[in-house]
């Protein structure tokens, strides 16, 4: 029996809750960016009045939101192709994903918190896939899964201040604790970095109130 996508994203949301319940208790404007989910639902259930109509439309456009307090960004930024794409496209630039950033940036009070989660392509779960002849990434449909680093440079071009970044295993529906054991174990004996190696990236960075600095 396959699980429901609110069984599998179970962990992910409920790590999600804990590092945006601080924030979004005292927020009077909280942007839910992308399409309507079921995260949307529980946030709207915990937050009753609190959540601004998510933006429908393509976000490589560029939107704007004013005075929202919070901007949650989840599950999104894998989705967005470059602004450039029509046919053939030489290389990535990261031009949609960096206007879905600056977008959440300008649609920010000075102060206000952008939460991300977006799968890690660096996680003991992706090099699982690679070393079994699958695309080295958490999902293969995706676009682009961006790297924690990736996200980071990413995330501060825009104007952000980073607060607190980490990867977390919120899924492992795709491999074994003991193939999970095995890789973990061949990263260390061979000292490649340990860290950062969780399947998805949770960020939290704030439009920095320099007048309050």
């Amino acid at each position: 029996m396959t699980d429901t996508y609110e069984e599998v994203h179970a962990k992910r949301y409920e790590q999600s809750l804990l590092w945006i319940a601080p924030l979004a208790d005292k927020a009077e404007r909280i942007l839910d960016v992308g399409g309507e989910s079921p995260f949307t639902e529980i946030l709207r259930k915990r937050w009753p009045g609190k959540i601004t109509p998510y933006y429908g439309g393509d976000l490589r456009s560029g939107f704007l939101i004013r005075d929202c307090a919070l901007i949650i960004c989840t599950e999104i930024l894998e989705h967005v192709e470059d602004c450039e794409h029509e046919g053939i496209q030489s290389e990535w630039k990261g031009t949609g994903v960096h206007n879905v950033l600056a977008s959440c940036w300008m649609s920010l009070q000075p102060g206000g918190h952008l939460f991300i989660t977006t799968p890690n392509p660096c996680s003991i779960t992706a090099i699982h896939h690679a070393l079994t002849l699958a695309p080295p990434m958490i999902y293969p449909p995706h676009v682009r899964e961006l790297t924690p680093y990736q996200l980071d440079e990413m995330v501060r071009a825009v104007g952000f201040e980073i607060l607190r970044r980490e990867t977390l295993d919120v899924w492992r529906n795709a491999i074994s604790m003991r193939e999970h054991a095995q890789i973990a174990k061949f990263i260390a004996q061979e000292n490649y970095p340990a860290e950062l190696r969780g399947e998805d990236v949770f960020c939290l960075a704030t439009k920095a109130d320099k007048e309050h600095n």
